[in-house]
């Protein structure tokens, strides 16, 4: 499946026709070593300055791929990396028709292939931010995460997106570098109040730094909400001694469990916090086992799961929370985990949709996600006919 950063990129490219060596600047990539795949690779960029021009013929069939692979289906006679590697043998000394090799490519899980087409468009443009983009991509495929982060870093050198800056100030995160994850957030352009990733990832960031203070200030002040951020309140509020808050905000996470049982959730939410896998596991069943009508619950058990990398034991926990408690939040996990983790995005879909019909927040979002999986599943569909 696809990676969801590389929607927003994918969105640019259609927009942007492609002349010489005209480079959009919407997305953010890093640098890495170059490897000797590169040297000589393909012509310089003098020479592609001096190619000529693109036929409209050849524009059409690129802005057909840029759209398929968007999710915007369209009628292909081909797959997008069969379309794509053949512009790629039609305009070998531009640099589009190879990153949508590499995005096509790692759609389908071909990271050689992807970093090969990469490769190449960074011998054309080195510094483009979408060849950057792949080159990271492929780098947190096959577990360098080092490079990686060097490339979301130099990617932000040339474009400062919201977006790579969340996703590179996880990496510190997780590698045990809040303060580094707390800096590239604030110093990214926008606050990002509007996303929940990043408003989380801030508020961790600050609140292991030793400035809790700060970190509630920031959740506090989000303009969105989520399951991760009302956690993440409730861990900061019963660390800050403040245990009636964060009971208050175990209600609305509980939903459904009486008071002895949000005890046993609150527990839960630390346990997942500290990463605390196994235990977190067995609290959120004694919750489910107590009051088997708590959704919040069977949320944080899936995701419990997930982290865990258990996804066939997530997917049966939000199906049987479903069953018994069927709340929007439910279907929209279990649509992440469906489309993300199982790749079976028509069933994503579904639960998407479902989740919509029951008045879930983030209604624009999601509907998003539904319009650009729709795309990708007819698309695949009209290719296997």
């Amino acid at each position: 499946m696809i990676s969801p950063y590389y929607r927003c990129i994918l969105a640019a490219l259609v927009a942007t026709a492609i002349t010489g060596c005209a480079t959009p600047r919407g997305a953010v990539m890093p640098e890495e070593s170059k490897s000797a795949k590169v040297a000589g690779a393909a012509a310089t960029r003098e020479e592609v300055s001096r190619e000529t021009e693109p036929t409209a013929e050849l524009l059409s069939q690129l802005d057909r791929v840029r759209e398929i692979l968007a999710g915007g289906g369209g009628p292909a006679a081909a797959s997008p990396v069969i379309e794509a590697r053949h512009l790629t043998e039609v305009l070998p000394s531009h640099p589009y028709p190879w990153i949508l090799l590499g995005i096509a490519s790692l759609r389908d899980a071909d990271v050689g292939t992807a970093e090969d087409a990469f490769l190449r468009a960074s011998a054309l443009d080195p510094e483009n931010p979408d060849v950057l983009i792949g080159l990271a991509e492929v780098a947190e495929e096959q577990g360098r995460l080092e490079d990686a982060k060097k490339l979301y870093a130099a990617s932000m050198r040339s474009s400062d997106d919201p977006a790579v800056a969340v996703k590179l100030s996880y990496l510190h995160l997780v590698g045990g570098q809040p303060d580094v994850a707390r800096q590239i957030l604030l110093s990214s352009a926008g606050t990002h109040s509007d996303d929940p990733v990043a408003v989380n990832n801030l508020a961790v960031s600050l609140e292991r730094s030793g400035m809790t203070g700060e970190a509630l200030e920031v959740l506090n002040s989000a303009e969105v909400d989520s399951v991760d951020l009302l956690r993440t309140r409730a861990v900061i509020q019963l660390r800050e001694g403040r245990p009636e808050s964060a009971n208050e905000i175990v209600e609305r996470l509980a939903d459904g469990s009486d008071a002895g049982d949000r005890e046993t959730f609150l527990l839960g939410l630390l346990a997942y916090q500290q990463r605390r896998l196994d235990s977190a596991r067995k609290l959120f069943n004694q919750v489910i086992i107590d009051s088997p009508g708590s959704s919040g619950a069977y949320i944080n058990l899936g995701l419990t799961y997930r982290r865990m990398g258990r996804f066939r034991e997530a997917e049966e926990t939000y199906l049987e929370g479903i069953a018994r408690a069927d709340h929007p939040d439910l279907h929209l996990n279990l649509g992440v985990l469906l489309e993300l983790y199982l790749d079976r995005p028509d069933q994503a879909i579904d639960h998407y949709r479902k989740y919509l019909d029951l008045g879930g927040q983030g209604t624009v979002r999601v509907q998003g996600w539904v319009d650009y999986l729709a795309g990708i599943v007819e698309t695949e569909g009209d290719t296997e006919k």
